[in-house]
C-alpha cells in the first residue's frame, strides 16, 4: 500500500508542485523555508531588468552596457557560469563568478554587436550553487541592427 501511495500519489504531487514553483518563486516554501527569503531561481536581480540597446548599425562593435547584478538572498552563492552569447550578443566581461556574499553586487558587460538587420535579443544566464542544488537568473536584452549610413565620396567626417 504505501509503494502505491508514494508511486501513484505522492511523487505526482511533488512534481506538479515543483514545477508550479520552476521559477524561483517561493521554491523554498516546498522545504519549509518560510522566511520570505528565495533562494530558488530568483535569487539575483538584476539593475537594469530589462534593457534595449536601440538601434546600433550592423557590423559594429561600439554597444557596451553594464549590468549589475545583486545577490537578494539571505546566503552565499556560489556563480558557476555567466552565459548570453549569440551571433550578436556576447559577455564582454565580468565580475560575477565565484562566491557572492548576500547582497553583494558584481557586474557582467554585454556588447551588442548585431550581424544583421532587424529586431535581436538575448538572455543573460547567470548559473549558480546553493548547497548542491543548482540554479539560475536571468534578464533580456534586446537591440535593432541597422543599416549603416553611408555617403558615396565621403571617407570620413574630415571631407564634410
Amino acid at each position: 500500500m504505501r509503494s502505491y501511495l508514494s508511486r501513484h500519489i505522492l511523487y505526482p504531487l511533488l512534481l506538479v508542485s515543483l514545477l508550479a514553483c520552476s521559477d524561483g518563486e517561493k521554491v523554498d516554501e516546498l522545504f519549509g523555508n518560510t522566511n520570505g527569503n528565495t533562494i530558488g531561481d530568483s535569487a539575483f536581480d538584476f539593475t537594469p531588468n530589462v534593457y534595449d540597446y536601440g538601434p546600433v548599425a550592423s557590423n559594429s562593435d561600439n554597444a557596451v552596457k553594464k549590468i549589475i547584478a545583486t545577490n537578494v538572498s539571505d546566503q552565499a552563492l556560489s556563480i558557476s557560469a555567466v552565459d548570453g552569447n549569440n551571433a550578436h550578443f556576447s559577455i564582454s566581461s565580468t565580475t560575477c563568478s565565484g562566491i557572492i556574499p548576500a547582497g553583494a553586487s558584481c557586474d557582467i558587460n554585454v556588447r551588442f554587436e548585431p550581424a544583421t538587420n532587424g529586431e535581436l535579443g538575448t538572455t543573460v544566464i547567470v548559473n549558480y550553487t546553493y548547497y548542491t542544488n543548482t540554479y539560475k537568473s536571468t534578464m533580456g536584452l534586446t537591440g535593432t541592427g541597422a543599416s549603416p549610413v553611408s555617403f558615396p565620396g565621403i571617407d570620413s567626417i574630415d571631407q564634410i
